[in-house]
């Protein structure tokens, strides 16, 4: 690299464009004389007032509106244009691309406004290879069509729900086309919620519901042991060794289930436990899942009766949120007889709250629920109409490997099997299926959920105390999904085990993925919100 060209690369696309500065520049790469009068061109007032007090500048403010410019203050023909952003857009209205390009990579503009220029000069295909080959953020291709007024471009990446409303609105009020934003916020979605869409029921009790109960039940000696465990869980995973946390210190997990497994032992228990988990969340949406137990002398259809009563009391305690419940199937444990006794109370005794069923429990424990039957629950499941969460991928066995291939199978056949609209195909598994944590896969297995478009669930903090995820490394499911805008959504598993809430995952998960088109926060929980299994709205 030449003198001059390291020195237009440091001075990059700064907006004061540092005029004494530039004059030096001018001065060794021959284009003036000492002395000679140069010719500034900005579009900024106060830019244009700040060259104005420089000796030896000539002044051009430039009016633009979309992609014209004009000259207000005229200067000599003969002058030298010094504002590369206004030479860079001449290059890329005239088709000079091999120049365009040039000039970003002699960093005098970067990527982005490249991109943004050919957007505005309607060169579809060339945006979009800066977008693609280039690295461009897409918003700024937006922010281009926008200032162009290109509201036909605009329209089109709205339906192809490659850009919201909200950001075609705020791209507009940036423009001379400032009215066109007042019409695209009347498009704007709701409001976005923050949703938690994998919240185990007994992992995520408060604290001080726990001790009320243990205190009630007779079992303050559990509750110490288990803030004992918790603190010494809690202080040991603080920060994540290269190689990840010991089994001794991974075993402490398990250990605090136990202990609020012994101390929520009634019935009464169940209910209010799940009214403490909606009032505590940070989420305004959860899907709560427990697993039906014959406790206290009551039957699994009891606990069901009570888990539901307790989210429907959430409703009238909680207006402001919304929740709803899954009742899990332990693979260790349940038949698909059980299966078929719990899609039939939901089908025909649910009082609203109940959505589906998943599939979870204890994977290293010899399995009760597995191949052919495994198959006939998903189908069983899905035909019967209701919602289904499978844990996939939590450890690293020649049955695990297997019961994927089952699901995967299932799920291929059921969706294949599924009414399509050729004016407007949609995801059958989009609402109805999500798949859990998908940690330990095949390649294969990977490409088939990245066919089948399934949605994943991502609990990051769950994920980094398990060893699941080492933070040295990128997270596992970004090898199926590497960019935000694809179907993965974020649970908590277990707040109180895990200490995070909804709103902490949220931020942590969104570092996990690439954002190519720029989402906002509120994008990503309104994108997040299509996976659910119900609606936040009424």
């Amino acid at each position: 690299m030449s003198r001059t060209e390291e020195i237009l690369t440091k001075l990059g696309d700064n907006k004061n464009y540092q005029l004494e500065f530039l004059r030096k520049v001018m001065q060794e790469s021959g284009l003036i004389e000492v002395d000679e009068r140069i010719h500034f061109y900005d579009d900024t007032p106060r830019n244009c007032e700040f060259a104005r007090r420089l000796p030896n500048i000539e002044v051009n403010q430039v009016q633009r509106s979309g992609s014209a410019f004009k000259i207000v203050n005229t200067g000599a023909s003969s002058s030298v244009p010094v504002d590369f952003l206004v030479y860079t857009k001449a290059c890329v209205f005239e088709d000079s691309h091999a120049e365009a390009e040039a000039c970003w990579r002699a960093g005098r503009v970067s990527v982005h406004y490249v991109a943004a220029c050919y957007a505005e000069a309607g060169n579809h295909a060339m945006a979009e290879k800066y977008v693609a080959d280039f690295g461009a953020r897409f918003d700024l291709v937006v922010q281009g069509y926008a200032m162009a007024g290109n509201d036909e471009k605009l329209h089109e990446l709205y339906k192809m729900k490659r850009a919201s409303a909200e950001l075609i609105a705020s791209c507009y009020s940036r423009t001379p086309h400032a009215d066109k934003a007042c019409e695209w916020r009347a498009r704007m979605e709701p409001k976005a919620h923050t949703s938690d869409l994998h919240c185990h029921l007994h992992g995520s009790v408060s604290r001080s519901f726990l001790e009320e109960t243990a205190i009630k039940n007779g079992r303050l000696e559990a509750y110490h042991a288990l803030m004992s465990t918790h603190e010494a869980y809690a202080a040991a995973t603080h920060q994540q060794p290269e190689a990840g946390f010991s089994e001794e210190i991974t075993a402490k997990r398990p250990q605090q289930l136990e202990y609020i497994h012994s101390i929520l032992c009634t019935l009464e228990d169940i209910q209010r436990a799940t009214e403490d988990v909606v009032q505590n969340a940070r989420a305004k949406y959860l899907e709560i899942r427990t697993t039906p137990a014959a406790i206290d002398g009551a039957s699994c259809e009891q606990y069901i009766q009570a888990f539901e009563e307790g989210l429907l009391n959430a409703t009238h305690l909680c207006p402001q949120k919304k929740a709803f419940g899954l009742l899990s199937l332990d693979r260790s444990l349940h038949t698909p007889e059980h299966a078929e006794a719990f899609i039939a109370y939901i089908k025909t005794r649910s009082r609203g709250h109940l959505l589906g069923l998943d599939i979870g429990g204890n994977p290293a424990a010899p399995r009760t629920l597995t191949g052919a039957g495994l198959h006939a629950v998903i189908s069983k499941t899905l035909n019967a109409g209701l919602a289904l969460a499978i844990h996939m991928g939590e450890i690293e066995s020649a049955e695990e490997c297997e019961d994927i291939d089952t699901v995967l199978d299932a799920l291929e056949a059921w969706s294949a099997a599924q009414p399509q609209s050729a004016e407007n195909p949609t995801n059958p598994l989009h609402g109805r299926v999500r798949l859990s944590h998908c940690i330990y896969l095949t390649d294969t297995q990977r490409e088939r959920i990245r066919a089948l478009n399934a949605p994943i669930e991502v609990c990051p903090a769950s994920h980094r105390m398990q060893n699941w995820h080492l933070e040295t490394a990128p997270h596992p499911v970004t090898r199926i999904y590497p960019d935000i805008h694809c179907p993965v959504v974020v649970g908590t598993d277990s707040e109180t085990v895990f200490g995070e809430s909804a709103k902490s995952e949220l931020s942590t998960m969104i570092g996990f993925f690439g954002n190519r088109a720029g989402l906002s926060r509120r994008e990503v929980k309104a994108h997040q919100e299509t996976f659910a299994f119900s609606s936040f709205a009424p």
